[in-house]
C-alpha cells in the first residue's frame, strides 16, 4: 500500500470549524429524533440532519484537498476527485503565470504544473499572488490555494526534490 505524505500547508484550524461545528449540530439533531424530544416535525429534523451530514461531509473533503508525496508518484487530492502522476511520467516541475480576475480588477496568478510524458500537463492547483500584499492568512477555494512565498517555494522545492530521488532511485536499479 502506497503512503501518501501531505506537502502543502494543511487547513485544521479551518476544518475544525467548517467540520466541527455542523458535526456537533448533526448529533444533537440526531439524539432529538431517536428520543422523539422533537417538535414532532420528524421529517424536517431527518431534511435537516441530511443537509448537514452533507455539509460536514464537504467539509472535510475539504480538509483533505492537497498535494501529496510517495514513492510512487503525486497525488493532487481536490474535492471530488483526485489525480495520481506517477513520477515516471513527470518531466519536469513548471511555474506558469496568468492573469486572473476581471478587467479592473486583475492580478497576476503563479501556479506549479507537473508536465507529463503523454497528456495535458497536470495542475497542482498550488497558487502564489505575487502582486498582491501578503496579509499572512491562506486564501482557500475548492480546488486550489493562494500561498505565501515561501509555502509556494517549499512546495515547488519538495516536488523538483521528489522527482530528482525518483530518478535517482531509477538510475541507481538500473
Amino acid at each position: 500500500m502506497t503512503r501518501w505524505r501531505p506537502i502543502h500547508p494543511s487547513k485544521t484550524i479551518v476544518s475544525a470549524v467548517f467540520a466541527g461545528i455542523p458535526g456537533l449540530l448533526l448529533i444533537v439533531l440526531l439524539f432529538s429524533v431517536v428520543t422523539g424530544s422533537g417538535t414532532g416535525a420528524t421529517r424536517d429534523l431527518v431534511i435537516a440532519c441530511g443537509l448537514v451530514a452533507l455539509f460536514t461531509l464537504g467539509a472535510w473533503r475539504m480538509t483533505r484537498t492537497g498535494i501529496y508525496l510517495s514513492d510512487r508518484g503525486v497525488r493532487i487530492q481536490h474535492l471530488a476527485d483526485s489525480d495520481v502522476v506517477e513520477w515516471a511520467d513527470v518531466l519536469r516541475v513548471v511555474v506558469r503565470t496568468r492573469q486572473s480576475g476581471w478587467s479592473f480588477f486583475t492580478t497576476q496568478i503563479e501556479e506549479i504544473w507537473l508536465v507529463v510524458r503523454d497528456g495535458d500537463p497536470v495542475g497542482t492547483a498550488v497558487m502564489r499572488a505575487p502582486d498582491r500584499p501578503w496579509d499572512g492568512r491562506p486564501r482557500w477555494g475548492v480546488n486550489f490555494a493562494i500561498t505565501s512565498d515561501p509555502a509556494f517555494y517549499q512546495t515547488l522545492t519538495t516536488l523538483e526534490d521528489g522527482l530528482a530521488r525518483s530518478r535517482e532511485a531509477v538510475n541507481g536499479s538500473s
